[in-house]
């Protein structure tokens, strides 16, 4: 189902990915396709239970907590990043 605004359900909010996306705000989203692709084709062995922000396939920066990652990012740039979890194990990509 393809809609400009997310879907509310129970207090989680699903974004359709393309460029046309909107946050709850109102305001335009960044489409993260390109960095996503390019993290799972990278080996990130040393980032395994990490954070990592990227930004234009490029990682910015790493650490345990998400929240620790993003004011790192905001110290470095004005663009906002992909923000991922790296997992510690082997996992489904779908």
């Amino acid at each position: 189902m393809q809609t400009k605004n997310p879907e509310k359900t129970d207090k989680i909010f699903l974004y359709p990915i393309n460029h046309e996306s909107v946050n709850p705000k109102g305001n335009t989203m960044r489409d993260f396709n390109d960095e996503y692709e390019w993290v799972n084709s990278q080996n990130l062995q040393k980032f395994k239970g990490k954070w990592i922000a990227v930004i234009n396939k490029k990682i910015i920066c790493s650490g345990p907590f998400a929240d620790d990652v993003v004011k790192e990012v905001k110290k470095k740039s004005k663009e906002t990043p992909f923000l991922i979890k790296v997992p510690t194990e082997e996992y489904l990509s779908l």
